[in-house]
Order: C-alpha cells, then sequence, then structure tokens
C-alpha cells in the first residue's frame, strides 16, 4: 500500500540532483513506491517513498498542527531556550510536549510550529552491543557499542545514533538503522543451495540488464542491491531476475579428413 495519495504536501528528506533536502511540495502521482512530486517553485520530479515525509494538516491559522507525543524534528534554526542543555540544532528530534505557556517544547527548548516536521514512522529496533545494522541507504555499520546515551558504530567513528536505533542525530535520514545486519551464510556441502539472480533497470516494462551484470549469489542478495538503487535513483524501477532453468548444447561433430 502506498504510503502517499495524491494532493498529499510532502518534504524531502534527502538532497538529490533533481531536489534539495528540505523541498516541498504536492504529490501529483501515486506510482508504487515513487510518486511524482510537483515540487514548490521548482518542477515535477519522481521521488522514492523512503525519502519523502507527510507534512501535518494546517489548522485554521494556516499553522503545521502538533500534538502531545508527536515524533517531530528541528528543520531550521530559530528555536530559543527555556533551560539549560543541547542546543536546537536541525535535525535533532524530540517528542512533543505542551508546556503551561501553550509552547511545544521538549523540556528545554521550545518551538515555532513551522521550525517542526513530522518524523515519518519507523519500526521500533532494539540495538545490542557487538551486533552490525543496516541503514536505510543499504550500508553495513557496526559493531554497535554505547555512546553518550545513544549509540555508535565502530565503522562510523564517533556519530551517534538516538537510543531507540532510529535516528542519526543530525540532518541525515539516510543514516537511519532500519534492520540488524545479517551475513550470508558461508556455502558448505550441507547448506541448502541458492538461486543466482541479477538487478536490471526496467524501462517501460521491458528489463534493460547491462553487457555484464553482476551475478549475485542469491535472490535475497539482488533484492538488496535492487533496493539500495532504488533509494540512490528515485523514480527509476530495478528488477529482480532468478535463474529458473538452463540449458547447454554439449556435441561434438566429427568431420571426416
Amino acid at each position: 500500500m502506498a504510503k502517499f495519495k495524491v494532493g498529499d504536501r510532502v518534504r524531502a528528506t534527502a538532497h538529490t540532483a533533481w531536489y534539495a533536502l528540505g523541498s516541498v511540495g504536492t504529490v501529483k502521482e501515486d506510482n508504487s513506491r515513487a510518486p511524482w512530486v510537483d515540487w514548490d517553485g521548482i518542477g515535477t520530479w519522481a521521488a522514492s517513498e523512503d525519502e519523502l515525509e507527510l507534512l501535518p494538516a494546517a489548522d485554521a491559522t494556516g499553522k503545521p498542527a502538533f500534538k502531545v507525543g508527536d515524533r517531530v524534528r528541528v528543520i531550521r534554526d530559530g528555536s530559543s531556550p527555556k533551560g539549560s542543555g543541547h542546543g536546537a540544532n536541525i535535525g535533532h528530534t524530540f517528542t512533543v510536549r505542551i508546556d503551561e505557556d501553550g509552547d511545544i517544547t521538549d523540556g528545554e527548548w521550545f518551538f515555532y510550529p513551522d521550525e517542526l516536521s513530522l518524523c515519518e514512522e519507523l519500526t521500533p529496533l532494539t540495538i545490542e552491543t557487538g551486533k552490525f545494522y543496516r541503514t536505510r541507504d543499504g550500508r553495513k555499520v557496526g559493531p554497535a557499542y554505547r555512546h553518550h546515551d545513544g549509540w555508535g558504530m565502530g565503522s562510523e567513528g564517533g556519530k551517534m545514533w538516538a537510543k531507540d536505533g532510529h535516528r542519526y542525530f543530525g540532518n541525515a535520514p539516510e543514516t537511519d538503522l532500519i534492520a540488524e545486519w545479517i551475513d550470508e551464510p558461508n556455502s558448505n556441502d550441507n547448506a541448502p543451495a541458492t538461486t543466482p539472480a541479477i538487478v536490471a533497470l526496467i524501462e517501460n516494462g521491458q528489463p534493460k540488464p547491462s553487457d555484464h551484470p553482476k551475478v549475485h549469489k542469491s535472490e535475497q542478495a539482488a533484492t538488496d542491491e535492487a533496493e539500495r538503487l532504488a533509494v540512490k535513483y528515485p523514480g527509476q524501477k530495478f528488477g529482480v531476475f532468478v535463474l529458473a532453468d538452463s540449458r547447454i548444447a554439449n556435441v561434438v561433430i566429427r568431420r571426416a579428413a
């Protein structure tokens, strides 16, 4: 089921060659996982669903409406302090509270509605020390270790993820941790056989593989690659093609001298 419908107002959560991070537009066509968006002041371009977030509905004043418990992200500077503590940098996420003055707050800072956007829904993920995880853009990161009040990944230096494992502290949603990384087992005589597969671009319903496509050792490996390419190239369709059967002619014809 598509995440967005025609008429939805959306914001880009990633930077691409066609539109910038934070660009706002209206969904014009619900095209599977890559809806076409009429970007304000830019033009109409397709975008991956994973790189869009739904803007909150406006109330009678025309300002976005947020309620207690909403998970939100800071999208521009200008917030003011309510107390001491961390700064409210762009990309900072928090759960909405409403203080005694009626202001939106994270407990330390207050925010105007146009400084915030709703975070996309993410599947809960529990991080464990020593394990590896897959980012939204398909990278393997880890091993995990405790880092301040969140988590760090050995391969990512001092970068930090929120303690729920989903949001990198910074304006980089492509680094969300979406699943534990499970390496495919090494092949052995007792392991079940896997079926080779390739990934090919699909245009107008026709597959267009490269002259020398990479042969992935399993359908799952090819599917992972197709998902990575789909995120990298919004609006383009990538198919997974499995070797179902094969034939080879092995006939030797001897000719008389």
